[in-house]
């Protein structure tokens, strides 16, 4: 079977099995289809800001077109190596440079794209690639925490934890793209 066909039903005909009742079976089970390899990439790309000023954060860097270009260039030959089926990026700018990258350098090779919105001061996020549709990509960097076992002090994210789904060859896949804080000048409380 193949990516994005429908998943398998099969009929449950023996006796219940651990946990079962034993009364011979039942109905269809909707079974995934087999597992079929599926590559992903999670990279932090450095800052991948385009040469505009247009993301509105307040620690914005504006770099020049050429420094623009290279750097978009040095990331797309990248992922054009590695050829991930969803890639998942940190320290993007905005959802324009995902599209400069996604078209320009890599052909248009990815039939979906997210950026969402994170915490970061540089108006840095966390972006996603795809070569299957994205169903939904949900933030959480406003998710509060306690330290495990304890009341508190809460944590959260200092930039975000994206939420991506995808459906792959009739499975709900999930994927969490976290921009982890450099542990330069750390805040404990930021994670």
């Amino acid at each position: 079977t193949g990516c994005g066909e429908s998943p398998t039903v099969r009929n449950n005909t023996g006796a219940g099995g651990t946990g079962g009742d034993n009364t011979g079976g039942g109905g269809g089970v909707v079974v995934p289809n087999d597992p079929l390899p599926l590559r992903v990439l999670t990279w932090n790309v450095h800052n991948l800001e385009n040469d505009k000023d247009d993301s509105g954060a307040p620690g914005e860097t504006i770099v020049t077109t050429a420094e623009y270009t290279a750097h978009r260039k040095a990331v797309g030959a990248v992922i054009a190596l590695v050829d991930p089926d969803v890639a998942v990026l940190q320290e993007v700018e905005n959802k324009a440079v995902l599209d400069d990258l996604n078209k320009t350098e890599l052909g248009g090779r990815y039939i979906a794209s997210s950026l969402v919105d994170g915490n970061d001061y540089r108006g840095v996020d966390i972006a996603v690639l795809s070569k299957f549709p994205i169903d939904s990509a949900v933030s959480h960097k406003g998710d509060a925490f306690p330290l495990n076992g304890t009341q508190g002090p809460d944590y959260y994210y200092a930039r975000d934890c994206v939420e991506v789904h995808i459906t792959f060859n009739g499975r709900n896949m999930v994927f969490l793209g976290v921009h982890f804080k450099a542990k330069s000048n750390d805040d404990p409380i930021h994670r």
